[in-house]
């Protein structure tokens, strides 16, 4: 089997649930790439970057966006070729989203606010319904 068989292959049998993960991986590495860009020329402070990298990340300077940025277009690939890693992966950086978010959403809930509480609990929730969705059996069954 030829790698343009495979893509086809992965063409033809991927849902449209996959598609969409890996859409949202590839502008995560678009958002990555932009920040680093702009942190880079001074343009936005580092801490802009910290819902991507995750709280305290954003310390280790703009070359962990670029680092996040290559990871989650690698990621993605991998969603697309329907590659077993990548579905892991995903997994992972899903739950630490989930993780990550749970200090930001105790912290809008009390802040007495609408818009931060309702943004941080979609979050959780979409990333919740995407690891759901990668754990099921026929999606796992498309993995190789």
């Amino acid at each position: 089997m030829t790698l343009l068989d495979k893509a086809e292959r992965a063409t033809k049998q991927r849902p449209m649930g996959i598609t969409f993960i890996a859409g949202v991986e590839l502008a995560l590495a678009l958002a990555g790439v932009v920040v680093f860009v702009l942190t880079l020329a001074g343009t936005i402070p580092l801490a802009y970057g910290r819902y991507l990298v995750g709280p305290g990340m954003e310390i280790l300077g703009p070359l962990i966006f670029l680092i996040y940025a290559a990871a989650m277009a690698v990621t993605a690939s991998g969603m697309l070729r329907l590659n077993n890693w990548a579905r892991h992966v995903t997994i992972v950086v899903a739950a630490l989203g989930v993780y990550f978010a749970v200090p930001a959403v105790s912290a809008a809930g009390i802040s007495g606010e609408l818009l931060p509480p309702i943004r941080e609990g979609a979050q959780v929730i979409l990333r919740i319904a995407a690891i759901w969705y990668l754990v099921q059996q026929p999606t796992r069954e498309l993995f190789t």
